[in-house]
């Protein structure tokens, strides 16, 4: 570690590691004589895992020998070389020493030092048993105003001790506030986790990489409007952070919408704050901290002076009206991955509230730029010992989808970077590139002939020969962000959902419109057709419905999931529907009476991705938690479970032959594995 600042050198533990013990060695002043030094040791142990991430995990130690101050404590451990690339932890580590000083441990997580191995590096850290802000929220109401208030002005108060020492956390979201105590106590709130935070050099200028947490990512960083100062994106995810305690749901709940607010073509969603019975300066102080430009926005330093935060909150609130607030087209996720660092939680064990949206934990890449080899995004195959075949290395930003031609003799992937590629899965090499306006591509279908539809940014669906690279059709009639796509399994139709709230069906011979469904009580994530036409669709409000496609008529409305379905699959013998969810669960469907089947437990993040093996003895689902797990359909019991990638999954398929499974993932790579029976 070259070039280490004073800062970061200076806290750095003499140690050494035994067996099952850390030893720390302190060179302390005699008490007989202060001018001689002597040795002391520490022992520590670990406990536990309390936590971990896409680079490294947390650990509970307790100390069994020598220690003074403190009994237990947190240890970040964060993995070095990985093949990702270089890493530079110095700008953590000086972070996270300049910000143990006595001044500021008030607003941060304390660091005790740092050590290494020569494969890992060590954050040792006080220990909050309280957990995080994110844990409580899922398991209490929404907050009054007075106690957002409180939680406001201890995370702006930190936010200006950054901002005033040229700092920026990059990273603020709820499971990055630590709570020293809370209700019924006092609130006292550290802010943790420097794992992208960069000192603001003003003679370096601006980084071009985009990084954070989606949902708590400012505008101007998904290059909706032009970039501010680099504080102004901790603003946002302040007024972010209030919302979501106010409220228990996300300011926007998709891209789309907080597209649209920034080019003026929506109001800010105030009505949802009236509801929660927000006062007007409380929504104002909220405002101060979105405004779509960042200019515009409130400094940390003159939002801890602002009225709201000063005042008494009177017993009969003033209230404001706004105009009602529409959902504006958008997609419902658009993510892709850069690194990311270990986050912690001391309590994660609790079951998921379902009065609170999960937030997903990725960090985001900016606008293209130069990139090597080791950047690239990836499609990776795998082999019959479920270990990586082949890394296919080309694409340059997130990919969205993978499938394999019906032949198996093709893998295509359609990325944000513009292009479809479609690889020899035998060699990992490209047989073809295509380019076209695919990068808002989140809704994609493949056929069982050669055709790919996917949505586009100006509300159409292209439907697309993959042999070729020759558009066919292009269907127009939606007047929202298309959000879900599929094809029958004879070809002759494709089904399109929307935030319009209907459902297309479409001729894929003619790009006639065939039929016209509405679904009134929310807007279609996920969409598949049974082998007997029956339409499967998956809707907002965390139901799925089995409805006929020729009459619109609903046969069976399946609930049990309580967050958003982001998957659905049907058995090619039209007998069980599954699907995947927020919630982290998989849920196996009698798709003739309704019934649940099975509940698949096991994934620890939100599940993006399942599939039914052709023969229909495995479900695959692929998770946020960089796993896929291969269940029995007929037990429920995870036969396999398949690791590898660094971040989460978003797309898994399945060969025709059920011998091969591709994986796609925002750490930039799309894995295959050869599924040969066990």
């Amino acid at each position: 570690m070259a070039g280490i600042p004073d800062l970061v050198r200076d806290s750095k533990l003499e140690t050494r590691f035994l067996h099952t013990e850390t030893v720390h060695i302190y060179d302390e002043p005699d008490p007989a004589s202060r001018r001689r030094l002597v040795s002391r040791s520490e022992h520590w142990t670990k406990q536990k895992k309390i936590g971990g991430g896409g680079f490294g995990s947390i650990w509970l130690e307790k100390c069994i020998k020598g220690g003074r101050d403190i009994e237990v404590r947190a240890v970040k451990q964060l993995e070095k070389d990985r093949r990702v690339g270089h890493l530079d932890y110095n700008r953590e580590l000086e972070t996270i020493a300049k910000f143990s000083h006595w001044k500021y441990e008030r607003c941060f997580v304390k660091s005790f030092g740092w050590y290494e191995s020569p494969n890992c590096l060590y954050i040792a850290m006080e220990y909050l048993d309280l957990g995080d802000l994110y844990t409580y929220l899922q398991h209490n109401p929404p907050l009054p105003e007075d106690e957002v208030k409180q939680v406001a002005s201890q995370i702006l108060d930190g936010l200006c001790l950054m901002h005033d020492n040229q700092f920026a956390h990059r990273d603020l979201k709820p499971s990055n506030i630590l709570l020293k105590s809370c209700p019924p106590d006092e609130w006292w709130l550290k802010i943790a986790d420097f794992g992208i935070s960069k000192r603001i050099e003003e003679d370096r200028g601006r980084s071009s990489t985009l990084k954070g947490t989606l949902g708590y990512i400012a505008p101007e960083l998904h290059g909706f409007c032009k970039r501010g100062s680099p504080y102004a994106a901790d603003i946002w995810a302040v007024g972010e952070i209030m919302f979501e305690m106010l409220t228990k749901q996300p300011t926007f709940k998709h891209l789309g919408l907080l597209a649209n607010y920034t080019r003026k073509l929506e109001a800010f969603p105030s009505n949802v704050l009236l509801a929660a019975k927000v006062s007007k300066p409380g929504i104002d102080f909220i405002l101060s901290h979105m405004q779509p430009d960042p200019a515009d926005r409130i400094s940390a330093e003159n939002a801890l002076l602002s009225q709201w935060i000063a005042q008494e909150l009177p017993c009969s609130q003033d209230f404001v009206t706004s105009a009602p607030y529409q959902e504006a087209p958008g997609p419902s996720a658009l993510e892709s991955m850069t690194e990311r660092f270990a986050e912690w939680d001391t309590i994660t064990s609790q079951s998921i509230s379902n009065t609170f949206t999960p937030r997903s934990e990725l960090e985001l890449e900016s606008l293209p730029r130069p990139m090597s080899s080791k950047e690239t995004e990836e499609v990776q195959l795998l082999d019959d010992k479920w270990v990586k075949r082949h890394t296919l290395e080309g694409h340059s930003r997130a990919v969205w989808a993978v499938a394999f031609s019906p032949d198996t003799n093709l893998v295509t992937s359609i990325s944000d970077d513009y292009t479809i590629r479609l690889w020899d899965p035998v060699s990992g090499t490209v047989r073809h590139i295509f380019k076209g306006s695919f990068r808002w591509t989140v809704a994609v279908a493949f056929s069982s002939g050669n055709l790919i539809a996917f949505a586009c940014e100006d509300r159409t669906i292209r439907l697309w020969d993959r042999v070729t690279g020759a558009t066919q059709l292009r269907f127009e009639g939606h007047s929202g962000w298309i959000t879900a796509l599929a094809f029958s399994l004879d070809g002759k139709l494709v089904a399109s959902a929307s935030d319009d709230r209907i459902i297309h069906l479409w001729d894929s011979v003619t790009g006639d419109v065939c039929r016209t469904l509405k679904q009134h009580s929310g807007w279609i994530t996920a969409v598949a057709f049974s082998p007997d036409g029956t339409l499967v669709t998956a809707v907002s409000d965390h139901t799925i419905r089995i409805r006929d496609s020729v009459t619109g008529t609903v046969h069976h409305t399946l609930k049990g999931h309580f967050s958003d379905v982001r998957a659905l699959a049907v058995s090619s013998d039209g007998k069980l529907v599954v699907s995947s969810s927020d919630d982290r669960t998989v849920r196996l469907w009698d798709s003739v009476t309704g019934a649940v089947c099975h509940i698949l437990k096991g994934h620890s993040g939100w599940v993006r991705a399942v599939k039914f093996s052709p023969d229909n003895k495995l479900v695959i689902s692929a998770s946020d938690d960089r796993t896929i797990r291969l269940w029995d359909s007929g037990t429920g019991v995870t036969c396999h479970i398949l690791k590898g990638h660094s971040d989460c999954i978003k797309s898994v398929a399945v060969s025709s032959d059920g011998k091969l499974v591709a994986s796609a993932s925002d750490d930039r790579t799309v894995q295959r594995k050869e599924a040969r029976e066990k």
